[in-house]
């Protein structure tokens, strides 16, 4: 998996910034991280287990990137609830959607607190 193989499909994910692109300076400091979590995705290897989560959980995706029938497995992960919702058309949809993600994140958060009898 050479740098330029990397590069390309961070482009054609749509994560890729063109002022970045054009500086092959930062080009270089944004790349070495991204080849690093690349790396260490590469190696993960998913191991099942016979124990669930105990937690909800809250799962924000992109139909075109990681269809629904990728992620709906997390529902077999937990025993909590599973919410799921849908956002943009390429993997780096938080950056037009941080907002709303932001909003359900609170939503999720002060419901939590008040659950606990935190004000």
């Amino acid at each position: 998996y050479t740098s330029d193989m990397a590069l390309q499909k961070v482009i054609d994910l749509g994560g890729m910034n063109q002022q970045i692109l054009g500086n092959r300076r930062f080009l270089d400091i944004y790349m070495k991280p991204l080849r690093a979590d690349y790396k260490i995705w590469g190696q993960y290897r998913y191991s099942v287990t016979n124990r669930l989560l105990t937690d909800d959980i809250t799962m924000f995706y992109s139909e075109k990137d990681t269809p629904f029938k990728s992620v709906e497995g997390w529902q077999d992960l937990t025993s909590g609830k599973v919410v799921f919702y849908e956002f943009g058309d390429n993997h780096f949809f938080i950056n037009n959607y941080s907002k709303e993600m932001a909003e359900i994140i609170n939503q999720i958060v002060v419901s939590q607190l008040e659950d606990k009898g935190v004000k």
